[in-house]
């Protein structure tokens, strides 16, 4: 994780590194549509054909830049929101997430019932485990 202690939370550097993967993408594809402008403008006088060749590979590295930013920026909002949850919250709020339900659908509530008593008990474990340890 990198420490963003300025903003008060961490990133896998993972997401930040294809974040700016697909920014060098963009260059690239900028610099390329460039280029290929150049030339049909020198053999043909205008720039047609590979002119829009040029815009879909922009438009294509658009998608790609935008795709990463909308992970990285749906990852960060999770992270924030998991930040403001209690460590049972969490485990109802990843079960509910691995499963693709609604909490307030019936699956939901069935899941958010058994990942909270699963987490309950998971720290009862815990806690005993402590307990017999000191003695």
């Amino acid at each position: 994780m990198t420490d963003l202690a300025l903003i008060g939370f961490g990133v896998e550097t993972s997401k930040l590194a294809e974040g700016e993967r697909a920014l060098d993408k963009l260059g690239v594809a900028s610099k390329r549509v460039a280029q290929i402008m150049e030339q049909e403008m020198k053999k043909t006088g205008t720039a047609t054909g590979m002119y829009a060749r040029a815009i879909k590979e922009a438009e294509n590295a658009q998608k790609s830049f935008s795709a990463a930013t909308v992970k990285v920026a749906q990852d960060l909002t999770f992270e924030v929101a998991q930040m403001q949850r209690s460590n049972r919250e969490q485990a109802i709020h990843n079960a509910l997430r691995r499963a693709g339900v609604d909490a307030t659908s019936a699956e939901g509530r069935a899941l958010a019932m058994l990942a909270g008593r699963h987490h309950d008990l998971s720290n009862a474990v815990s806690r005993s485990t402590v307990a017999q340890a000191a003695y």
